[in-house]
């Protein structure tokens, strides 16, 4: 896949919680438009879908895993599904084992490598840096 192509893949984003979950998705999506990567508000007709969880009580946990559940089965064109925020940073282990449909479950740590992530889901590998200047 060359970079042409994969930048020619829409990406969905949906945020659960609280304000601290949008800062952090604010500046995932803000590496992803630095690299190039372009967006959409369609859950269901984008190839890529990042899922910003809450998972600090058990009602948010439980809305976390069904949303991931619905966009899997839901979406049309769905290659990608990445989960990070809360839910990943309290559970990776058992997620990781137990929870298949996800392709890529992210740490928070891991949030300003999101590019790399992507890239790696494709088999790709360059040296992206993001800007930290502007956050």
């Amino acid at each position: 896949m060359t970079k042409k192509e994969l930048l020619s893949k829409k990406i969905a984003f949906l945020t659960l919680g609280c304000d601290k979950n949008r800062v952090d998705a604010e500046k995932m999506l803000y590496f992803l438009q630095n690299y190039g990567f372009s967006f959409t508000d369609n859950l269901y007709e984008s190839e890529i879908v990042i899922v910003n969880t809450c998972a600090f009580i058990e009602a948010s946990r439980k809305e976390s895993i069904e949303k991931i559940l619905e966009i899997k089965y839901n979406s049309i064109k769905l290659e990608k599904l990445i989960v990070t925020g809360c839910l990943p940073q309290k559970n990776l282990t058992d997620l990781q084992k137990n929870f298949t449909e996800v392709d890529l479950f992210l740490p928070l740590k891991e949030n300003k490598f999101i590019v790399k992530h992507i890239l790696s889901l494709y088999g790709m590998e360059e040296n992206f840096v993001p800007n930290f200047c502007n956050l």
